[in-house]
């Protein structure tokens, strides 16, 4: 048989074996389907500071799927075995694709209940933004990429300090990273009375409320504070007339166990405490909690949290190395190291998403995307079997033909040779590899083409354009900006700082010079009496001068003298005496008296009292006596610059507040203590703490601990 011949059946037999195994094997046809769902959020408060809302969807019979939520692609995840998408959105359109789908799907959309369908939550409050909080505590939580709730009150974020300052109680300062941390923020009244009430008292819910509200809009802006912890767990206030005001959407008040959250939920929700260093019972509660058939969400909270395993601050906190030991319980145990069926988030966040989850309005609606037929199994082998029949066969005639009736008396033994053994060792590869290619040659085709140009040309734009643009303009931007604007602003500052000192002590220094030099210049003058003597005579004129020295003090025991010199004219008489002799030589006595004036400056140094009350520029706050007390009230003086509100509360070491007292004052006040509460019955001995808050043109806060030992 010709070999050319041969090598043409050859050829064509193998093809068609080929072309019927990928048929029989690429027979099935799939499909994109999609699905359309609408989400209404008009209904949602507007308060809400999270709204989001986690869709499941029922896709059917799928490979995958892909969702876009308002044109812009969302993660999703598809369940083989439910035949759902499940995703988070915030966005109203919504398109879910089930790529591949083969059967099945209804497009019906239901709500989760919690976030990310997680089965339940648990949430972290700190009370009373204290310093040790955000000290030991906030550094266990970022290292697990977790975040909690801070209940803050107002006074004691106004006194508080910088982290690691030593403080009692954390400032604005640490309160805004921790919102920037994620961290939600609540309502926990002004001054923490206990219990806060509507009775109009100092404790009335109204004031604390009012006072508390514009800090927090003042130091947490675009953020809405919308839950109210109550002190000391107790929620009387809720009965008030007014509460709860337009802003709170919620509570959370004692309790101590979990909530169910698969209905919904009231605006006061249960927390329990974690205090002490054994956290046994919080770890068996939140074990509880996860084992419930119904989702449940548990709130947990304390105070402070002691620096590694030392003793708790008091009755109501925890140290560092027990809350790390639950946390670690909680993430290996439900996290995403254990059963990763928990969500883990600010109390706020939780009940922003129930609300959402609530009043959002989801509806089903028509795709617009019109669902197109495709098969990847089937186009490969008609691209296969097309590429492989047109190309190869084609050639391989015309070379056969043109070499044998050409050649064949010269070439046919090299040609035959060569063309056989080339052509046959050739195809069968050829066809075998054209199977594997064809799938990849629409891919091999586009990447190839793809990848040559895209890296020719990203090679030399790259090496070109990123050398050229950060050695030209990074270094010169940094450098001109930078030199620039840092002397301008190092320059504001210097002229204020030198304005002021500069004024006070000119004004102060020449003030206290030029009184102290006249008053003692002054005092040295004396005043001389001028008598002429006469021969003989009895009259005596005696000058008596009395320099008399008054001082007053003021107030402020700073007397301010002003010497005043007098020139005083005194008129001297001077008896003078003659003796006239006659010539009977009886001599005749006649007294001549012969008025002389003379004027003799008198220094006379007058004295005259200024009250001149010192006026001190900065709020003094002295210590207080007696303290320790036996029973007597205790005495506390202070110094205002000008007019000022003074409040003085007490508290016991556990921070409750027991008598408060507020006067207004402008220059220097007294206060005392008598030792009794605010019903006036007397407090027992022990330690307690005084707050002293001045405000007016300047603020001032004192913390003094004081002892009553009868």
């Amino acid at each position: 048989m010709n070999p050319s011949k041969q090598f043409s059946f050859s050829w064509l037999a193998k093809l068609g074996y080929f072309l019927f195994s990928v048929g029989t094997a690429c027979s099935g046809w799939a499909a994109d389907k999609s699905y359309c769902v609408q989400v209404d959020y008009s209904a949602v408060p507007s308060l809400v500071n999270y709204r989001k809302i986690t869709l499941i969807v029922n896709v059917g019979t799928c490979a995958s799927v892909a969702v876009t939520a308002d044109g812009t692609a969302v993660s999703a995840t598809y369940s083989p075995s439910a035949g759902t998408a499940t995703f988070t959105t915030t966005g109203s359109s919504i398109v879910v694709t089930a790529q591949n789908w083969t059967a099945g799907g209804t497009g019906a959309a239901t709500k989760a209940t919690l976030y990310n369908n997680f089965h339940w939550a648990y949430s972290l409050t700190f009370d009373d933004n204290r310093l040790s909080q955000y000290d030991y505590g906030k550094p266990l939580l970022d290292a697990l990429g977790w975040r909690a709730g801070e209940a803050v009150v107002g006074s004691w974020a106004n006194e508080g300090g910088a982290s690691g300052s030593g403080s009692y109680f954390m400032n604005w300062t640490c309160l805004q990273a921790l919102r920037a941390a994620g961290w939600d923020m609540y309502d926990h009244s002004y001054d923490h009375p206990n219990p806060l009430t509507c009775n109009g008292s100092a404790t009335d819910i109204d004031p604390e409320l009012a006072n508390n509200e514009p800090l927090l809009l003042k130091y947490f802006p675009g953020y809405n504070v919308t839950q109210m912890v109550f002190p000391y767990e107790v929620s009387t206030a809720n009965t008030c007339a007014g509460y709860p005001t337009s802003y709170l959407l919620s509570a959370e008040c004692g309790g101590g166990s979990y909530n169910y959250v698969d209905t919904t939920l009231p605006f006061q929700v249960q927390r329990g405490g974690l205090f002490g260093t054994d956290d046994t019972a919080w770890k068996s509660l939140a074990a509880s909690s996860a084992a419930q058939t119904r989702p449940t969400w548990l709130v947990q909270y304390t105070h402070s949290v002691s620096q590694g395993s030392g003793a708790a601050a008091d009755a109501y906190s925890t140290n560092q190395t027990t809350l790390n030991d639950l946390l670690t319980y909680l993430n290996t145990t439900f996290g995403v190291t254990g059963s990763n069926n928990m969500w883990f988030a600010p109390a706020g966040e939780v009940r922003d998403y129930i609300f959402t989850r609530d009043n959002a309005v989801v509806t089903t609606c028509t795709a617009a995307a019109t669902p197109t037929f495709t098969n990847t199994s089937t186009n490969t082998a008609t691209n296969t079997a097309t590429n492989a029949a047109t190309q190869t066969p084609t050639n391989t005639a015309t070379h056969s033909a043109t070499v044998t009736s050409t050649n064949t008396p010269t070439r046919t033994s090299t040609n035959t040779a060569t063309q056989t053994a080339t052509n046959t060792a050739t195809l069968t590869p050829a066809i075998t590899s054209t199977f594997t290619n064809t799938v990849t040659n629409t891919a091999t085709n586009t990447a190839s083409s793809t990848a040559t140009n895209s890296a020719t040309s990203t090679s030399t734009h790259t090496s070109t354009n990123t050398a050229t643009t950060t050695a030209t303009n990074t270094p010169t931007q940094t450098t001109t900006n930078t030199a620039t604007i840092t002397p301008a602003i190092t320059n504001t500052f210097t002229n204020t700082a030198t304005n002021t000192p500069t004024s006070t002590t000119t004004h102060t220094a020449t003030n206290t010079a030029t009184t102290t030099t006249t008053n003692t210049a002054t005092q040295t003058a004396t005043n001389t009496s001028t008598l002429t003597p006469a021969n003989t005579g009895t009259f005596t004129n005696t000058a008596t001068h009395t320099s008399t020295s008054t001082t007053s003090s003021t107030a402020t025991n700073t007397p301010t003298p002003t010497a005043t010199n007098t020139l005083t004219h005194t008129a001297t008489t001077t008896p003078t005496v003659t003796s006239t002799y006659s010539k009977t030589n009886t001599p005749t006595a006649t007294l001549t008296s012969t008025p002389t004036n003379t004027f003799t400056p008198t220094g006379t140094p007058t004295i005259t009292p200024t009250y001149t009350p010192t006026i001190t520029s900065e709020i003094v706050i002295s210590a207080p006596f007696p303290n320790p007390s036996n029973g007597t009230p205790i005495t506390f003086n202070i110094q205002v610059p000008s007019e000022s509100t003074v409040t003085l509360d007490v508290f016991t070491l556990a921070f409750r507040k027991i008598y408060s007292e507020t006067t207004q004052a402008d220059g220097p006040l007294t206060l005392q203590w008598d030792l009794k509460d605010v019903s006036g019955v007397q407090v027992a001995n022990g330690v307690y703490y005084v707050r002293i808050h001045v405000s007016g043109s300047q603020s001032a806060t004192k913390i003094i601990k004081v002892l009553i030992l009868r």
